[in-house]
Order: structure tokens, then sequence, then C-alpha cells
């Protein structure tokens, strides 16, 4: 069976727009580390190919989740990878925004498969 993303997770970036500062939500997102590489250990040979994709994270000012979407949906996930993703980071409190208020981040994912070191 070919692979479309690898079992391993990580944290490559993203865009933060002040609601946090990249080093902080880089390690909130390490906390949940090992329940998100059961997401992708549980979809490595489910197309579409998601080594690499985007998240769209909004937050409260406090930092609980509100919505969490796959840039580009279903042409970029397996649908049971990003419920997976979806319901890991519902369950994450981000902790207070650093401009205290609500808004929208992206992180930047990267999963690949042994052939794509």
């Amino acid at each position: 069976q070919r692979p479309f993303g690898g079992t391993k997770v990580h944290f490559s970036g993203g865009v933060f727009n002040n609601v946090f500062e990249p080093q902080f939500a880089r390690e909130r997102f390490a906390s949940v580390g090992g329940a998100m590489n059961s997401c992708f250990r549980a979809s490595e040979f489910e197309p579409p190919n998601h080594q690499f994709m985007t998240l769209n994270i909004s937050v409260t000012a406090l930092g609980t989740t509100t919505k969490v979407e796959v840039a580009g949906g279903a042409a970029y996930s397996p649908p049971r990878l990003a419920a997976c993703i979806s319901k890991t980071l519902h369950r994450l409190i981000w902790g207070p925004t650093t401009n205290g208020q609500p808004g929208t981040f992206m992180l930047f994912l990267a999963a690949r498969t042994a052939d794509n070191p």
C-alpha cells in the first residue's frame, strides 16, 4: 500500500495575526503532539496526499478553540483525518491571546512519507 501522509506530524510554521507568538503556539501544539500523531497514523494510507496542510483555527480571547478547518477541505485531507484533528484541537486550551481579542490564525503542518524525507 502506498502512504498518502506520514505518521508523525511536525509544526512547520504559521501566520499568527497577533493572536499568539509563534514559539508559544509551537509549545501549545506540542502538548497535543501524541494525539495528532495518532490522527495521522490512522489515515496514513487514505487519499488525498496530506503530507502538507494548513489549518485555519479560530479561538476566543481566552484561547478556547471555536473552529478548525483544513485549508482546501477534502482536497487536502481525508475526512477522517480532518475530523480527528478538529476533535484534538477543540480539546486544547491555547491560553489567552496576545492581543486579548478572539482571532483566527493558521498553522502549517508537515507529515512526510518515508519516501519524501
